[in-house]
């Protein structure tokens, strides 16, 4: 596939079932997932390939957590301008790091494909062409 644009996701989550299930959901969409168990473990992915078009990132994870890993990432011109969605649990209005879209965990893949066309990754699903009358409101003219 010559000229093809590889997007990758990566998906930053200390839970093993759901990094699965979201780099499944991912996949579906003609994306490349990425994975990673907490913010070091992302910032090393980072430090080392290409950029991903977009960060899904869980909040509450051990060594590195979401805020402290958005503060980080900021830091780093390359990096900086990365969308990133917060994948979140918490039912509180605890604060929140400044990121493009949060994402309220449980989630499934349709709220998962609505922000990923929302943060520009994919592109809006097409209108589909239902067969039936057409109608003009010019008809009387």
């Amino acid at each position: 596939m010559a000229g093809r644009i590889i997007k990758r996701v990566l998906v930053v989550d200390d839970d093993p079932s759901l990094r699965a299930a979201v780099a499944e959901q991912v996949a579906a969409y003609g994306l490349v997932p990425l994975l990673a168990a907490d913010g070091a473990e992302a910032l090393g992915l980072l430090g080392k390939g290409p950029r991903p078009a977009v960060i899904l990132l869980d909040v509450l994870m051990p060594r590195m957590g979401g805020r402290d890993f958005v503060a980080r990432l900021r830091r780093i011109p390359r990096l900086a301008r990365i969308p990133i969605v917060i994948m979140t649990g918490l039912t509180r209005r605890a604060p929140l790091p400044r990121v493009d879209a949060v994402l309220a965990k449980p989630f499934d893949g349709r709220e998962l494909r609505a922000t990923l066309v929302r943060v520009g990754v994919l592109p809006p699903p097409r209108l589909r062409n239902r067969p039936g009358k057409v109608t003009s409101n010019l008809a009387g003219r």
